[in-house]
């Protein structure tokens, strides 16, 4: 079995953490993510997930100052502790 190594700390003790490390997986690469989309999904999007359950995320970004066809996809499951998984595609 082969074990790869993340490029993100993928274990949280809260949902904040999780949510922030996502962000800076875009920032990181040079994008800015849409401040609406962080609104709507993460600041007013339903709250953090339930024991259990998982909580999608899909915002849009930019580059340069332009709008990005790529956007950052996450998603935290809630197993005692948040563990984030998410790309940019």
């Amino acid at each position: 079995m082969r074990i790869i190594a993340s490029a993100y700390k993928v274990k949280h003790t809260s949902y904040t953490n999780a949510v922030t490390e996502m962000l800076k997986i875009a920032t990181d690469k040079g994008f800015t993510v849409d401040e609406d989309d962080i609104f709507e999904q993460i600041t007013t999007g339903g709250g953090k997930p339930k024991e259990g359950e998982t909580k999608k995320h899909h915002l849009g970004l930019s580059k340069n100052g332009k709008k990005s066809k790529k956007v950052l996809h996450g998603q935290v499951y809630r197993d005692g502790s948040y563990e984030l998984n998410a790309y940019i595609n």
